[in-house]
């Protein structure tokens, strides 16, 4: 995964930072004292250039992100919650999966118990495998295939 910046959405709008964050993988973490992130923002403008990139493309990212979701039914957007976590988190199809239902379902905006039914529908078409905290896309084609086709608006 790339390098993240947490918390620069909040940083000049508001004193309390608006967000709390929490791995699901080991990390390497870097704390920026704020006002020496503020003056290097002022005086390199090489800097400051690469972290207004990065806001912009977070920005359009989460935009198209929220408008792609709120046109999905259930199904896809599980899907898109197992390709983003296969892909941009761990860059493997097999990874051991530390999120409960609970934080699943709250990542796709449904209730847990519709995480289960996605969940047992996905394994029973042979789609995924689960075995304890180990998931393993077995045909991400598929899932993929459900990501595109589950829009409303299709």
């Amino acid at each position: 995964m790339d390098n993240s910046y947490l918390g620069l959405n909040s940083m000049f709008g508001s004193r309390v930072n608006q967000f709390s964050y929490s791995a699901i993988t080991d990390l390497k973490v870097c704390n920026i004292d704020v006002d020496v992130f503020v003056r290097f923002l002022k005086e390199k403008g090489d800097f400051s250039y690469e972290v207004l990139s990065y806001v912009c493309r977070e920005s359009l990212i989460n935009q198209f992100h929220l408008i792609n979701q709120s046109n999905k039914r259930m199904y896809g957007r599980f899907a898109d919650v197992l390709i983003y976590l296969s892909e941009s988190i761990f860059e493997a199809t097999s990874f051991d999966l530390h999120l409960t239902r609970e934080e699943l379902a709250g990542m796709v905006s449904i209730s847990r118990e519709n995480i289960g039914r996605a969940i047992s529908r996905l394994k029973e078409e042979g789609i995924i495998r689960i075995s304890g905290k180990k998931l393993e896309i077995v045909r991400m084609d598929t899932l993929q295939q459900i990501s595109r086709q589950d829009n409303i608006l299709c």
